[in-house]
């Protein structure tokens, strides 16, 4: 860091494997009002990454203004910097732009937007071949204006709120609101790393809700040829209004 009322930059290349890092700048000029700012330029994972973040101190937080864009930068790139580190991200993140004001440790002050797109995540709990994901933050609320995701022939569609809570821990508990709808020719593939095996198609739509921390789904689903391990159904069968 640098010295009390100087900042500090580091325009020359420092190079580690894999990242190097062109800018690096800390701003330490106004650290006596308890403000750091942060600017950083770096090659990592095959793409590129930049940020800016001003730092406040509040009494039990920090206040922040954070700025990040990134270009085709491989995902498993960055668990080196995340806890647990091994295996956490995969993919290709394609585009991202995200800018984001407010508490750290309360939610409920948080405003901002966020977009991204990224290919190619393969975990055993997430798998597809390429996602956009459009997010608003503000007045208490995050609005996941869209999120497509495509699984080569099936795809998904979401869009919804949730109402921020005011401390991390009352994440799930505060309302909620979103809409699914989705199509998925080829359930075989859909439904490849989970023990229920499935083949044929199905078509479904509904809304999902969270109110008083209790998950309340409605869903119309509309399923063609459903083969199962004892006995494959050939005709067309809806599901409307299911609910748990």
């Amino acid at each position: 860091m640098a010295g009390r009322g100087f900042p500090l930059k580091l325009p020359t290349r420092i190079k580690t494997y894999q990242e190097q890092i062109h800018l690096l700048s800390v701003d330490a000029s106004h650290i006596e009002a308890k403000t750091l700012s942060i600017n950083i330029n770096c090659s990592i994972g095959g793409g590129q990454l930049s940020g800016a973040a001003a730092l406040t101190e509040t009494k039990s937080s920090l206040d922040t203004d954070v700025r990040v864009t990134a270009q085709k930068v491989s995902a498993s790139s960055l668990n080196k910097f995340l806890i647990p580190p091994e295996g956490s991200l995969s993919g290709e993140i394609k585009q991202l732009s995200l800018n984001e004001k407010g508490v750290i440790n309360q939610p409920r002050t948080w405003s901002g937007a966020m977009s991204l797109r990224i290919n190619d995540v393969h975990r055993p709990e997430i798998n597809f071949d390429r996602s956009v994901m459009e997010i608003s933050v503000g007045q208490g609320r995050a609005t996941l204006l869209s999120a497509d995701i495509v699984q080569d022939k099936n795809e998904f569609h979401l869009r919804g709120t949730i109402e921020l809570p005011s401390t991390f821990e009352e994440f799930g508990r505060t309302p909620a609101n979103l809409e699914i709808a989705g199509t998925a020719p080829d359930l075989q593939q859909l439904m490849g790393r989970f023990p229920v095996q499935l083949t044929g198609s199905a078509e479904f739509a509904g809304k999902i809700a969270i109110a008083n921390a209790t998950i309340e789904a409605n869903l119309n689903v509309t399923a063609n040829a459903v083969g199962f391990a004892n006995g494959t159904r050939s005709d067309r069968h809806t599901l409307p209004g299911v609910c748990c």
